[in-house]
């Protein structure tokens, strides 16, 4: 009889926030960061985040202080200034490379072959592995209300819902959603990086909007638009929002 394995390892998508730092005046990012979550009702709480410190120097436990007291919950490092990286993994915080240093340092790190007395045989070529896009499905549909608590995702596919999505609902698409009803709770489209999705609704509503990491809360979207029939998308890195004639 087998023992049961005491782990495994479970494949999920899981939204994780990018926090880019701009300023390393601790007092300046603790008084912004503490009015934005205020403005996000909540929402921003608990919200998993890579840091990107793009200033030469900062206080890093300082600012993993600030975060901490606005319950941003931090992952790691990501594409870190390069005088800061030692100071960061001090912390304990793991330091993401990007692909291409990644692959640098790996070839930095792999010893040369010893010198072959003889050149070895041809061999043939390996083709470059293909850089397609992810191959989008048919649209997922969901024709019941979207309650209160419940997460919708449609992997690799646009997301068609005709009824209304609750507050405190999430729905989540790789491609374009599409609301035939309210929109109360929150959508978020492109969820893989696809920066030409767009979001469409009868009624925004909306606690949260987001396309490809770029967002807004309810506070952000404006009097102008609430309750109207709207398309969100990107322009750039400025997510907009615009009335459906």
């Amino acid at each position: 009889m087998s023992t049961p394995a005491p782990l495994e390892f479970k494949g999920r998508m899981m939204g994780i926030s990018v926090l880019r730092i701009l300023h390393n005046d601790l007092d300046e990012l603790s008084d912004y960061l503490k009015h934005q979550v205020n403005k996000g009702n909540g929402l921003l709480r608990e919200l998993p985040v890579v840091l990107d410190i793009d200033v030469q120097i900062i206080d890093v436990d300082g600012l993993l202080d600030v975060l901490r007291k606005q319950h941003i919950t931090v992952l790691g490092a990501y594409r870190t200034a390069a005088s800061m990286e030692a100071a960061v993994r001090r912390t304990g915080l793991p330091v993401i490379l990007e692909q291409k240093r990644g692959q640098a340092e790996l070839a930095e790190a792999t010893p040369a072959p010893p010198q072959a007395a003889e050149p070895p045989a041809p061999q043939t070529p390996v083709p470059p592995a293909s850089d397609a896009p992810v191959q989008m499905v048919e649209s997922r549909m969901i024709t019941a209300p979207v309650r209160s608590g419940q997460r919708i995702y449609a992997r690799n596919s646009d997301l068609i819902i005709t009824a209304q999505v609750s507050a405190g609902a999430e729905v989540i698409a790789d491609g374009c959603i599409h609301i035939y009803g309210s929109l109360r709770g929150r959508a978020i489209a492109g969820a893989q990086g696809d920066e030409s999705a767009r979001i469409f609704c009868r009624d925004l509503q909306a606690e949260l909007l987001a396309i490809a990491g770029r967002y807004k809360v309810a506070d952000d979207i404006g009097d102008a638009a609430r309750g109207r029939p709207v398309q969100i998308y990107l322009d750039g890195e400025k997510l907009c929002v615009d009335p459906l004639n």
